[in-house]
């Protein structure tokens, strides 16, 4: 990939938020430049980042890019904020009802991005997700009823009930609940998706209750509030988030692990916070909810694409005794553990493979 790096370079710049003045001079050059604008638009509709690179221009930055190509990433950002507002007017009022029957929750990733670090239409989300305590699931199923949701793993696209075994399947060995799912009239999705989280980690780090004990924060969206987890332990889901992903064969295969908007996200969560002591409280939070070995792996791959960004004392601080399995992954339904040929930013931004590529 080094024959496009000043391709991968105007990505990994345009996309950030609070740009310093270094990057911005940077990103002028590089618009100067004579660019692979096939290349960079199919990194960007690969890796749903065309809103965060279109908003993340200047004006005058923007009229570098040639006409067809600019109205193409406007048209998307405009579908985009259609679909976000959309399921915002479905998604808001369940929150609203659950903090009205005292169902404690926390809001996760898209909806907490959309508030604070994204301009409505910047990111597509296709689902919601909430964090909430277990013993709160039964009340949550029957409000989630109420509003239309059913348990559903969409067999052919179709809103069928999940069977018992599957749901108790997905309860006792994974972080979440088979999915509730609500048919939508909309032109831009079939379907409203509810992830249900109620382990932070996994069953063997059950730290749901010290997270949310830590505290929620008020966020403000489209005139209307929500629960959501504030800098600190939000920054350590999505550590929890890219780890559980990037070492699992469920999600290398199709290179679906080194879709870069969830790595961004991370990117522009840590440049949000300018308190010049956040590592030293992050770090504590960490070591309480025992979650090094996730923060060390999710760090260890930003610094591969944005050098510097974290602290080499902090990720020196986090590094395990054992770090062999920063390259390694899990083969699904198999006591098997491979290791990565190439590394997370080589994979990113090689686009050459099956779709249907199966771990060898």
């Amino acid at each position: 990939m080094n024959d496009m790096k000043r391709e991968i370079d105007l990505i990994l710049t345009a996309v950030l938020r609070n740009r310093t003045d270094l990057e911005e001079e940077a990103l002028y050059q590089l618009l100067e430049e004579e660019i692979d604008w096939g290349f960079v638009a199919g990194q960007l509709a690969h890796h749903r980042l065309s809103g965060y690179f279109c908003s993340g221009l200047r004006q005058d930055q923007a009229r570098k890019l040639f006409p067809e190509f600019k109205k193409t990433l406007e048209l998307i950002v405009k579908a985009q904020r259609r679909q976000t507002q959309e399921i915002n007017d479905i998604v808001l009022p369940v929150l609203q009802e659950l903090e009205q029957q005292h169902i404690r929750y926390a809001a996760l990733k898209g909806l907490v991005f959309n508030a604070t670090l994204y301009q409505i239409g910047d990111r597509r989300s296709n689902d919601t997700d909430l964090l909430v305590y277990e013993e709160d699931l039964d009340r949550l199923d029957t409000i989630l009823r109420n509003f239309g949701y059913k348990q559903s793993l969409l067999p052919n696209n179709e809103l069928i009930e999940a069977s018992r075994k599957d749901k108790l399947i997905q309860r006792l060995n994974y972080h979440d609940l088979v999915p509730y799912v609500k048919k939508i009239d909309s032109d831009f999705v079939d379907f409203h998706e509810i992830d249900i989280n109620f382990h932070f980690d996994s069953k063997y780090n059950d730290v749901t209750k010290l997270v949310l004990d830590y505290g929620t924060v008020h966020y403000q969206y489209g005139g209307r509030g929500f629960l959501g987890l504030p800098w600190e332990t939000n920054l350590a889901h999505l550590c929890v988030h890219f780890f559980r992903e990037g070492s699992n064969s469920l999600w290398s295969s199709g290179r679906r692990d080194v879709v870069l908007y969830k790595l961004i996200d991370i990117v522009n969560m840590i440049r949000s916070n300018t308190d010049t002591d956040k590592w030293n409280g992050w770090m504590t939070v960490i070591e309480r909810l025992h979650l090094r070995k996730a923060a060390y792996y999710t760090l260890y791959h930003v610094n591969e694409f944005y050098r510097n960004l974290v602290p080499s004392g902090v990720l020196e601080q986090l590094k395990p005794f054992d770090a062999d399995y920063i390259d390694e992954i899990m083969v699904s339904g198999k006591n098997q553990v491979v290791k990565r040929e190439n590394s997370f930013h080589t994979m990113a931004f090689n686009l050459k493979f099956k779709m249907q590529e199966e771990l060898k």
